[in-house]
């Protein structure tokens, strides 16, 4: 039995020959774009040794591969038609069978007429004005057709959308094709598909950062009540491809989100040892980049326990520590070019020694705050990062403190090369 794609349209195999040829480039209705899928199609599968036939009409295209020697090396060069191509099995050496042949699927949707099915070898033919690509049925492509939906989906395959259909596996989709590893193993909440997502040549997502920054776009525009509060409810379990999603901090949430929420106390996992065990009453633990994001677009409509505001009182600091603390404020100023308020507080968690309160603008400082100046500002550096949207313990932040380090000790660099020449 073979596996059997077709679409309209007789396939120009001339561009097989050519690298980078592609006739979809900036045509955003299309999947493909790179102009190197059919080659590394054909590769994979004559790598795999997986017998395959293709037909461009009724005209059948004779694939085949022919070890050649350069230098100490030897290569399966790729002919066909008897004729030489440029390229070898090697290419796409990622390249899995699902793969190769999510490849002859998304071209054959490009194109129009996309058909699939199995035929028995009697069935292997070609037809006028078509192209068919036919596949020996061995276990990783019975596979792949038996299971399909797992590799692409054509519900609504060209918006965005996030839906509970999920298996327990995470699965993914740019234009309804599978974007994820198979070797991937993460669990999700839910499924989703991207109109838009960067991608590498073989067609997985391209940065884990901007995969995750998009299922946060979309899970902060979900509506349904029941999604909204099953990720809520888990947005701080790791297991899930959900959990922690440093970019919650600043994802845009839709108005639904307090009606969904009604009722529940929503509860900083870093707070949860406060918490009373007495109180009655639903509550929700979450991380802390999604309980400071609900608290900044739904402060008043939604009960909150944490982010400090439980734990702590403000108090007089000793006359050094307020010296100081004023002192490096002004440091800071004449850095950000703005002046935050000052509270000084004792905490109830004695390792706390700031926090940054991004609705009302204030800095809170522990008054058990080591009494040194450079410690001081180097508190206040911080805080002042969080009011320009850093969030702790995020990569972004991370990333951003970094480069902060960068230019200040390139500028310190600069200063010192010019005394050097004084000098």
């Amino acid at each position: 039995m073979y596996l059997r794609i077709q679409n309209n349209g007789e396939m120009d195999f001339n561009a097989v020959f050519l690298l980078g040829a592609s006739t979809k480039e900036g045509d955003d209705t299309k999947i493909g774009f790179f102009g190197s899928g059919n080659k590394y199609a054909i590769a994979c599968l004559l790598r795999n040794n997986i017998k395959f036939k293709v037909f461009a009409g009724e005209q059948e295209v004779k694939i085949a591969s022919k070890e050649i020697a350069m230098g100490d090396s030897s290569f399966q060069q790729i002919f066909m038609n008897r004729k030489p191509t440029s390229f070898t099995t090697r290419m796409g050496p990622k390249w899995e069978v699902w793969m190769a042949l999510r490849e002859f699927v998304c071209n054959a949707i490009d194109e129009g007429g996309y058909d699939i099915g199995m035929v028995a070898n009697a069935g292997i033919e070609g037809e006028a004005g078509v192209t068919r690509f036919f596949v020996e049925m061995v276990g990783d492509v019975s596979d792949f057709y038996h299971d399909i939906d797992k590799y692409i989906t054509t519900k609504d395959a060209n918006t965005n959308w996030v839906n509970t259909e999920a298996d327990s596996i995470f699965t993914a989709y740019r234009k309804g094709v599978r974007i994820i590893p198979i070797s991937e193993k993460k669990r999700s909440l839910f499924n989703y598909n991207f109109s838009d997502i960067k991608i590498n040549e073989s067609r997985v997502y391209n940065s884990e950062w901007e995969l995750k920054c998009s299922i946060s776009t979309l899970v902060g525009r979900m509506v349904d009540h029941d999604m909204i509060r099953t990720y809520v409810r888990n947005s701080a379990n790791d297991t899930y491809v959900e959990g922690n999603l440093e970019a919650m901090s600043w994802t845009y949430l839709n108005s639904e989100w307090p009606k969904a929420l009604e009722g529940i106390e929503i509860v900083n996992k870093d707070d949860l040892k406060f918490r009373p065990q007495d109180n009655a009453g639903e509550y929700f633990v979450v991380h802390g980049q999604l309980f400071n994001c609900l608290k900044v677009h739904f402060k008043g409509q939604i009960n909150f326990f944490g982010s400090l505001d439980n734990r702590y009182e403000e108090v007089e600091p000793s006359e050094i520590l307020k010296g100081m603390v004023f002192k490096a404020n002004e440091e800071m100023y004449g850095i950000f070019g703005v002046a935050l308020a000052i509270k000084f507080v004792k905490y109830w968690d004695e390792n706390t020694v700031a926090h940054y309160n991004r609705v009302e603008k204030v800095v809170y400082i522990s008054v058990e705050h080591d009494e040194e100046y450079m410690e001081v500002c180097s508190t206040l550096f911080e805080e002042y990062s969080h009011n320009e949207g850093w969030s702790d313990c995020t990569r972004a932040w991370e990333q951003h403190m970094m480069k902060e380090i960068i230019r200040l000790k390139r500028i310190e660099a600069k200063y010192e090369a010019i005394r050097k020449a004084i000098e």
